[in-house]
């Protein structure tokens, strides 16, 4: 009974603050878990640290290696500005956010590389951008790139959901 008692009372602490926005099925297999420890008579602080590293292993496993997500940080006139973050390397040239239904946001974040050629027909020099934001007509993007482990491991970490909640258009 006194572990039925602490059993509920960690799943309440751990719903309100822990797991705010991870979601029911992940509260249910903690408390899955959490029970299973308790009822091997493990003290509930090492039943709760212990299903805690199982359900962040569960989560990092479940995202790393899918498709990156991007989100939208803004919303104007039925557009959604996508950011595509730090990570330099998920940055995209006009073209390639042209392909995705999306226009690069040239007066957000670049990055610019130019170099010279020397080819059959002559020489010049050439010039590249990347743009890390786009407006595009969806609020999220796929990209081609999967979620490295260590990004996977921080969105469980922070507790961000893989496909938050659009945020609702203001009124005019």
């Amino acid at each position: 009974m006194k572990e039925t008692k602490q059993l509920s009372l960690i799943i309440t602490f751990l719903s309100l603050s822990f797991l705010g926005n991870i979601g029911h099925a992940q509260d249910a297999a903690l408390a899955k878990c959490m029970k299973t420890y308790l009822d091997l008579k493990v003290s509930p602080d090492m039943a709760l640290s212990e299903c805690r590293k199982m359900s962040m292993i569960d989560c990092v496993k479940s995202l790393a290696g899918t498709p990156y997500v991007a989100f939208s940080i803004k919303e104007e006139d039925g557009k959604f500005l996508v950011d595509v973050g730090n990570e330099t390397s998920r940055w995209m040239e006009g073209k390639t956010w042209d392909q995705i239904s999306c226009s690069a946001f040239q007066k957000g974040p670049y990055r610019r590389q130019s170099d010279k050629y020397a080819g059959m027909f002559g020489s010049g020099e050439r010039s590249y951008e990347w743009f890390r934001q786009a407006w595009c007509t969806k609020s999220q993007v796929q990209l081609e790139q999967p979620y490295s482990l260590e990004e996977a491991k921080l969105r469980c970490e922070l507790g961000v959901e893989i496909a938050p909640k659009p945020v609702a258009p203001k009124p005019n």
